[in-house]
Formats: structure tokens, C-alpha cells, sequence
């Protein structure tokens, strides 16, 4: 038998070609049109540019500053992540008492009479700006947040970058409204009327002015900014007199109302329009176009504190003189009542959030769920006040800041005792008309 030899297969090796000269490159004519063109139009663009600066340099210089750069950032905002519901501890001055929070785009807002500063959800500082007023009052909305030296005439405007505004007003201020819009009110004392409200747009000008001859308590603007009110008060015959002016802020025309026996405090406006006076002896209740839905009396002297969300007003009455007994009552925008809850002891802060009621008493924080189940943790002594924030709040102290319910509330949080705290339907000292 013949054996036939297999040879292995040759494996060709890589052949080099030497280049001695450069690969002529073919040349587009129509190509070399358009980039010549672009070419021309860049430096055309720079050479305007050039002609440009020169010019605003030499005739506008005196319009440069640092107010002008201010206003042209004040749509610009930092995009920081927050982590949901739960702020990290937050320490800070002590203020005195006019420290003054609130919360602004996810941030806690601390103002005092020396600065404002912005904090994030890590804790961290995000913004500081010094100079505040002797009476520091702070009023937050989506797009801005503004400070107001209460009694003074300077009031502050910010974003979450910097101070986009820095004025003074004509007169001193009484009080302010910012909407969710951006569109804020003045009130301030008048020179030829007793007071004057100011409405500015979102852009700082000034687009309506009302001028009121009686004690203007409070002024509040819808979400949107389209439409005011405006709370003043009177003496008549011994006794207080109410009106109620509401109107659209680019219309002369108003609604007029007036109420016997009401001293007015203040007045919120609701998601849906409607609005909310709050008075010594009794809550008014009013439409969009500013009707009268509803009053709900109670005694004179009882009204301890009050607060309100997009949709629902919170009032917390003492039940006798030296308010040892309290009382929450939850009120809808139309006025009726939603909730009420009885607690044995004085309620010395409370707030309205989408996680339910709020309330610190004896040292404790207690959470009223929407079900109707109350949960408590403890709570720092020196706390001042409560501020909603998400399905949360967070406690603010006298020098720091720290969420109420870690978590949620899941790992903290005991029942509280029902003796303590009951739910009552009726009310027999209260009268709604």
C-alpha cells in the first residue's frame, strides 16, 4: 500500500509596500466652495462679536453690574438629586427669635436677622447670602424665594443659585405673598393712603397697585398668580370690621365684603382658587371668585395655631383658658370639617403635610396618618416650629434641624396612646353658619 505524505499548508507572509512619495488626495470643488464659505462666516461672526463687546463696553458700561447679572440668572437653578423624604441632620446659628424656615425647590430655607442660607437634603450649605433685616419674614413658592425685613423696607429675592434681587420698597413693609409662579405682593405703608398692596410679576416689574385707607393685615396671591386678596380690618362702634378684597391682578375690578366682629390674621389661598381668612373668633371660608362658603365660630382667645396645604386648612384651638386640653380641626376648601382630634395637652407646634397632621406635644412628635392611625417619636425640647415637607416634616430647633420620622416613620414610631389622643365628631361650642 502506497502512503501518500501530507504536507502542511504554507502560510503566506504579509507582503510590505514601501511608499516613497504622498497618495494624492482628489480635491471636490463644490465641497471647497462650502467650506470656504463657512470659513468666511466664522470669522465674519467673531469680527461682529469683537465690534460688539467694544461697543456695549464703551456706551453701556454703566448698565454692567452685578444687579443686571443677577436678573438674567434668575431662571437658572442648580439640579442637586435629593434623597427622598428624609433630611440629614442640619446644624446652624441660633437666630434668636426671628429665625424664620420653610422649604424652597427641596431645600430647608433658615433665615435670621443676619443671614439666609439654603440646605439641601445631605445637609450641606448649598447658598449663604448675609443680611436679612432686624425682622426677617420668609415666603417660598416653585419658582422663588423671598426674604422681607418686616417694619423695614429692604426685601431679598432668591433662586437656588444666588440673591437674583436686592431692593427697597417706598415704604415700610407690613407684609408679602409670593406665588407659585414667580408673581409677588408688597404691603406697605402709604404716603397719601394708609397702606399700599404692590403686585410685581415674575420679572420684577410692578403691574398693580391698591391702595387701602384701612389697616391692612395680610395679603395672599393663587399658585398661579393671577388673582389677590387682600385682609384689612376697622373699628366700628367698639367693635372689628373685616373686609374682604379679591379681585384679578390685571382688573380694576374687585369683590368687597365685609364681616361685623372679625379681627382678620391671615389669609390663604388653595390650589383650586378658593381662599381661606383666618380671625380671632372664627375661619371664613370663600370661592375663587370670592363668595362666602362657610364660617366656623369658636371662642374668642382659643385660636393657638394655624397652617394649610394645596387643599385643606389645619387650626389648633385650646379647649379652656390655660389651653392644658387642646383641639385639631381639618377643614376641606370648602370649608366643612374633615377631621377632628382632641388632645390632652398643650400642642405647642403643628403642621399640615401629605404624610397627615403634625403636632409636638410634651416633648413628643406625633403623626396623624390619613387612615386615622397616630404614631409619635420623641421630639427635641427647644423645637420652634414644624415645616411639612414631602410625607414628612422636619423638626427645627434652636440650632439645628433634623427630619421627624426617619424613614418614614417605620423604625421610630410607637402608637400613641389613645387616651390621649381621641377623635370627636361633635362639637358643641363651635357653630357653622
Amino acid at each position: 500500500m502506497n502512503e501518500q505524505t501530507k504536507k502542511p499548508n504554507s502560510v503566506s507572509k504579509p507582503e510590505r509596500i514601501r511608499l516613497d512619495g504622498d497618495i494624492p488626495r482628489e480635491y471636490n470643488k463644490y465641497y471647497g466652495k462650502i467650506a470656504t464659505a463657512y470659513k468666511a462666516a466664522k470669522f465674519s461672526l467673531l469680527a461682529l462679536l469683537l465690534c460688539y463687546l467694544v461697543v456695549i463696553m464703551v456706551r453701556y458700561r454703566s448698565y454692567i453690574t452685578y444687579d443686571n447679572l443677577m436678573y438674567l440668572i434668575r431662571d437658572f437653578d442648580t439640579d442637586v438629586a435629593f434623597s427622598g423624604s428624609d433630611f440629614s441632620d442640619i446644624t446652624y446659628d441660633d437666630g434668636g427669635d426671628s429665625m424664620r424656615f420653610g422649604i424652597y425647590k427641596d431645600r430647608l430655607c433658615v433665615v435670621s436677622s443676619s443671614d439666609a442660607t439654603f440646605y439641601n437634603t445631605a445637609g450641606s450649605s448649598e447658598l449663604r447670602c448675609p443680611g436679612t433685616g432686624n425682622g426677617p419674614a420668609l415666603y417660598t413658592g416653585d419658582k422663588y424665594a423671598m426674604v422681607c425685613d418686616i417694619g423695614g423696607t429692604s426685601y431679598y429675592i432668591y433662586n437656588t443659585v444666588a440673591r437674583v434681587l436686592s431692593k427697597n420698597a417706598d415704604g415700610q413693609i407690613q407684609s408679602a405673598a409670593m406665588s407659585d409662579s414667580g408673581v409677588y405682593s408688597l404691603v406697605t405703608r402709604g404716603k397719601e393712603n394708609r397702606y399700599v398692596v404692590t403686585i410685581y410679576d415674575d420679572s420684577f416689574r410692578e403691574t398693580t397697585k391698591i391702595y387701602k385707607d384701612k389697616y391692612v393685615v395680610a395679603a395672599a396671591l393663587d399658585s398661579a398668580g393671577e388673582r389677590y386678596v387682600v385682609v384689612s380690618c376697622e373699628i366700628n362702634s367698639a367693635d372689628f370690621v373685616c373686609e374682604v378684597m379679591s379681585g384679578a391682578c390685571n382688573s380694576d375690578v374687585s369683590k368687597n365684603l365685609t364681616f361685623n366682629g372679625y379681627l382678620p390674621l391671615s389669609v390663604s389661598c388653595f390650589k383650586n382658587g378658593s381662599f381661606a381668612v383666618v380671625c380671632d373668633t372664627g375661619a371664613l371660608f370663600f370661592s375663587k371668585e370670592g363668595e362666602l362658603i362657610r364660617e366656623y365660630k369658636y371662642s374668642a382667645d382659643s385660636l393657638l395655631l394655624a397652617d394649610n396645604s394645596d387643599g385643606a386648612l389645619l387650626l389648633t384651638l385650646g379647649e379652656n383658658i390655660v389651653a392644658s386640653r387642646t383641639r385639631l380641626v381639618l377643614f376641606d376648601t370648602e370649608g366643612n370639617v374633615t377631621r377632628e382630634i382632641s388632645v390632652d395637652g398643650k400642642i405647642t407646634a403643628a403642621a399640615l403635610g401629605d404624610g397627615g397632621i403634625f403636632y409636638v406635644c410634651r416633648s413628643e412628635l406625633f403623626r396623624v396618618l390619613p387612615d386615622g392611625e397616630t404614631l409619635s417619636t420623641e421630639c427635641p425640647s427647644d423645637t420652634r416650629e414644624l415645616v411639612a415637607y414631602m410625607d414628612n416634616v422636619i423638626v427645627c430647633g434652636e440650632t439645628s434641624a433634623a427630619t421627624g420620622f426617619k424613614d418614614g416613620g417605620a423604625d421610630n414610631s410607637n402608637k400613641s396612646d389613645n387616651a390621649a389622643n381621641t377623635e370627636n365628631t361633635e362639637n358643641t361650642e363651635n357653630t357653622e353658619t
